[in-house]
């Protein structure tokens, strides 16, 4: 029997068997590191408030323009 998913034990011990999946482009690293990067330096700062504001604001810009990481 076919599935869409593969089975635990053809992803065992791959990034594939993880709940989520990550288009590694230039581009795509690009906006991860810019956005670890913003991540790291609000929680230094002690700025949660403005990082929830602008993840979610990001998000709704990138799913308006087709490019969001939400499936």
């Amino acid at each position: 029997m076919s599935s869409a998913c593969p089975s635990p034990r053809e992803t065992e011990g791959t990034l594939a068997a993880t709940t989520f999946s990550f288009q590694s482009t230039p581009a795509a690293l690009q906006a991860f590191d810019v956005m670890l990067g913003r991540l790291v330096a609000l929680a230094l700062a002690d700025q949660w408030p403005a990082l929830m504001r602008d993840v979610v604001v990001g998000e709704l810009r990138a799913l308006a323009s087709g490019e969001g990481t939400v499936a």
